[in-house]
């Protein structure tokens, strides 16, 4: 009896040892594995911050592009700027580390903010001038009356509109403004525009940055059609094939254009130009296959360019 006895004792000290050891080992492992959690987050940390700073420096190589322009009375997509996401980052990053964007003129697009007169009001010309763009994009015009409600002062809601009441109610809500966009980003904001309709993305098209006025040089055979109701794609297309030959150097040069005679050219003269005002700037930087994204906007100024927006992503 006393060997049985023993060898239960002797039996629970082995299971009580095992269960010790058992326990020692499991601590060890979740020390290990939090040890190891801890540097990848140290890891990521580090190539997150190695990402965003070679976006940072591409956004600095891009404003030193634009700013080296010799001819600032002229922009056209034959300049180097144009180029910009084509064309390699300068030697000078470490191995492992990329950084790819684009430079776009915001000149080239339709100006949002343009749509409201100096009272406040809907313009009549300017709504027309963004309903024939999202005709020209295969976009429904219904799609323009929630831009119409947030640009305007009233909470009236247009048919296919949107004002406070339905901004109120989403998941994420958030109040209309009634009033000017403040910053591009606003514009997804918007009812409908946060998504790409029919495969494009409206941005590229409008923007709320610049004087308003259109380039001719830059501007897409869409932004083109919005100026009139007499620009049809015929008139459009030939402009952009025009410019491929000969950039335009003074807006009367579009009488160059067949079938643009002094009355359709007199219709447009006030909201075209060939010299841009604003330029945007979308840099990714990437490092160990974390990505950071900074969008930027330049103002061209006497003395240069100024950065009037940044927001890192």
């Amino acid at each position: 009896m006393k060997d049985l006895s023993s060898m239960k004792r002797r039996g629970s000290i082995l299971i009580l040892t095992l269960v010790i050891i058992m326990s020692l080992a499991g601590l060890t492992l979740d020390l290990s594995n939090q040890s190891g959690l801890s540097l990848a987050l140290c890891g990521f940390s580090r190539d997150a911050f190695l990402a965003r700073q070679a976006a940072r420096a591409g956004v600095q190589v891009a404003m030193e592009r634009l700013a080296s322009d010799t001819d600032k009375e002229v922009d056209s997509l034959d300049e180097q700027w144009a180029d910009f996401g084509s064309m390699p980052m300068p030697d000078g990053l470490p191995e492992g580390i990329e950084a790819r964007g684009r430079i776009l003129d915001e000149s080239g697009k339709l100006n949002l903010n343009t749509l409201l007169n100096e009272k406040g009001e809907i313009d009549e010309k300017m709504k027309a001038r963004l309903v024939r763009l999202f005709r020209a994009l295969d976009l429904g015009e219904e799609k323009a009356a929630p831009i119409l409600d947030w640009l305007d002062s009233d909470d009236i809601e247009r048919m296919d509109g949107a004002e406070s009441y339905y901004y109120q109610g989403l998941d994420a809500p958030h109040a209309c403004s009634n009033g000017p966009f403040m910053t591009a980003g606003q514009i997804s904001l918007v009812k409908g525009m946060g998504e790409l309709l029919s495969g494009k993305d409206v941005r590229d098209y409008v923007t709320v940055y610049g004087d308003g006025k259109v380039n001719i040089n830059t501007a897409s055979t869409e932004v083109l059609q919005s100026l009139s109701d007499k620009f049809d794609v015929r008139i459009a297309e030939a402009i952009v094939e025009h410019r491929k030959t000969s950039i335009f150097q003074i807006p009367e040069d579009l009488k160059k254009i067949p079938g643009m005679d002094d009355t359709i050219y007199s219709g447009v003269s006030s909201w075209v130009t060939v010299r841009s005002s604003a330029f945007s700037i979308d840099m990714e930087g990437a490092c160990s296959g974390v990505t950071s994204v900074v969008r930027a906007v330049a103002q061209r100024e006497k003395d240069g360019m100024r950065l009037i927006y940044w927001r890192v992503q």
